[in-house]
């Protein structure tokens, strides 16, 4: 059956507008009504994904596994991917909706960019790619189709993560060649295998046509340019442009090498090259020999530097200087922060999306108990209504998960008269509905208070940026009982094994969250407790299936062993929650 947008739903997004066309399917804005969040649905036709030397299940398995590991760059310079389905004859990704201009229609209006501004696009760029190559993934159509410009901030980002990789040999299509070769390397045109030198190959043209405003090879029809590009060498860009200067035809020319062992082999060593035109030198001029000045009279002095003039002066001097070095401190820390904080910040949003996905399908259970002002200990309460948030998907300074934990049912509860004030404060402040009368003593005093109300608390999880410090602020409100904590994380502190334990702690699995459990005695003494309950849950288990066993009967078959791993902690919950679906 085929997809029909007039239906205005695809999977569980609902169709909101076409955004756009291609040979390989339609682009839509889509709203997802779970997130309460507008994305981008590119629609893949399967009839696409067909070639005669696979068939279309392992090229729809291995554009899954593409799209999946797409789905794991969080960077500020790479358009996230959401979500991968498959609906009837449509298979689609559900990825960041971008409010941006694609540098494709500024390179169509004839825009020029100075040197400057494409160096800055470039750094971006290169960013963003360096960032897919540390974790193994090429995009192979790096093109001005698929570099966004963010209106009004200057952030590039890089679109199509995941639909790019599949090879234009295995996107089929009668009489139709899927994308342009105009920005393919030498290596890519001859179908041999590839690496992350082609993304370099692809950056080189399109700094090329940045600088100068036209691509480095052109011809007359397909087989003439694709055969520029493999044998002609491209005109120096400082004669299509006389403002550039020479060093820029070295960077250039070295990026569009043929050869990609003589490429910058790196994204990394492209952006060294490029930082390195502002930090050259200036070509020194030859001086010309004048005659002798003619001795004239010395002119008044007009460097009033003593008396109240010059001291005026020289604290303007040092407030200039202090501006200056104070600017100076907050580019350093906005650098750290964005090469540092941001892609980590985008990490813990993937990280808690994706928990927080799992524990809704699994339908998982975590229960709590608190002390709650003048009512004592309340045990049983579960965890519900989880919800994720984040300040901006383009350069985000906060990360905030809430839920509520909430008692089964609704309760009576009896507080002493002097506590009664701090009880009724904490209700209002919980925004918990109650109605409540007093107990009286024979002679008419109020003795205590009688609530009843369903119990419930609001659980904060924030982590935000901490651009002056530079470091990750992480702000734990009514987890751990009704308090507040806060604790400080340097950036390389933020990695797997230190998610691992905040989903651990959201689920209560650990008592608490710091910089105490990366201690090697503690990561010990977790794995003993681990261990422990596996064991213990086993033992209970074990025994509780020989005590239901019937009583063996003639000629009956041997009952199979219990199998204790299936409930242990080990197979069930990080199974099931800290794995790839």
């Amino acid at each position: 059956m085929a997809f029909n947008p007039d239906d205005k739903k695809l999977g569980k997004y609902q169709i909101v507008r076409e955004l756009g066309r291609g040979a390989m399917g339609v682009v839509y804005e889509g709203y997802d009504p779970v997130l309460e969040r507008h994305v981008a649905l590119k629609t893949i036709r399967k009839d696409l994904l067909q070639s005669g030397n696979n068939d279309t299940g392992n090229l729809l398995q291995r554009f899954r596994r593409e799209a999946q590991a797409a789905a794991r760059l969080h960077h500020p310079n790479i358009v996230v991917v959401h979500d991968y389905a498959e609906e009837d004859d449509t298979v689609f990704i559900a990825m960041e909706r971008v409010n941006g201009k694609e540098l494709k229609d500024y390179f169509a209006q004839k825009l020029r960019f100075d040197l400057k501004s494409s160096v800055k696009i470039m750094l971006q760029l290169l960013d963003g790619l360096a960032y897919s190559h540390q974790h193994n993934i090429v995009h192979r159509d790096i093109k001005p189709a698929n570099i966004i410009l963010i209106e009004n901030s200057g952030r590039v980002k890089i679109a199509d993560f995941g639909v790019a990789r599949m090879d234009a040999s295995e996107l089929t299509q009668a009489g139709e060649i899927m994308g342009t070769p105009a920005y393919m390397a030498p290596e890519q045109l001859l179908g041999n295998p590839v690496d992350a030198r082609v993304d370099i190959y692809s950056a080189g043209v399109i700094f090329y046509e940045l600088l100068t405003g036209e691509k480095p090879f052109t011809g007359n029809n397909i087989p003439a340019l694709m055969n520029n590009i493999l044998h002609a060498e491209p005109p120096a860009a400082s004669q299509r442009n006389v403002k550039l200067p020479p060093q820029c035809d070295g960077i250039v020319n070295k990026a569009l090498s043929k050869d990609p062992g003589a490429r910058y082999q790196t994204a990394e060593a492209f952006k060294a090259a490029l930082k390195a035109l502002f930090e050259a030198p200036a070509a020194v001029v030859p001086a010309v020999p004048t005659p002798a000045p003619v001795v004239a009279a010395p002119p008044p002095p007009t460097n009033f530097s003593k008396g109240i003039l010059g001291d005026l002066k020289k604290e303007a001097e040092q407030a200039r200087q202090a501006k200056e070095a104070e600017a100076d401190r907050q580019a350093r820390l906005e650098e750290v922060y964005r090469r540092e904080l941001c892609p980590r910040l985008l990490a813990i949003h993937g990280y808690l999306f994706d928990l927080v996905e799992q524990l809704n399908t699994l339908s998982w259970t975590v229960t709590a108990e608190y002390e709650f002002p003048g009512i004592g200990k309340v045990g049983g309460l579960k965890q519900e209504d989880y919800r994720i948030r984040i300040d901006s998907t383009d350069s985000p300074k906060r990360v905030v998960l809430t839920f509520v934990c909430r008692a089964p049912e609704e309760r009576r509860y009896g507080v002493s008269f002097d506590k009664s004030d701090e009880t009724h404060k904490f209700f209002v402040t919980q925004q918990i509905k109650y109605i409540d009368w007093p107990v009286r003593t024979p002679s008419g005093q109020t003795q205590e208070i009688i609530y009843q109300a369903r119990l419930q608390i609001m659980v904060t999880i924030m982590c935000q940026a901490d651009i002056a410090k530079s470091k990750l602020v992480v702000t734990v409100a009514n987890l751990d009982g009704v308090s507040a904590k806060r604790h400080e994380f340097d950036a390389e502190e933020i990695d797997e094994e230190w998610l691992d334990k905040l989903g651990n702690y959201i689920l209560r699995k650990l008592d608490n969250f710091g910089k105490m459990y990366i201690t090697d005695d503690e990561r010990r003494k977790l794995r003993e407790h681990l261990a422990q309950e596996k064991a213990r849950i086993e033992s209970e288990t074990s025994q509780q299936a020989l005590n239901e066993m019937p009583e063996p009967q003639q000629n009956a078959k041997p009952t199979e062993a219990y199998d204790g791993d299936k409930t242990s902690l080990l197979k069930g919950l990080r199974k099931k929650l800290f794995t790839q679906k």
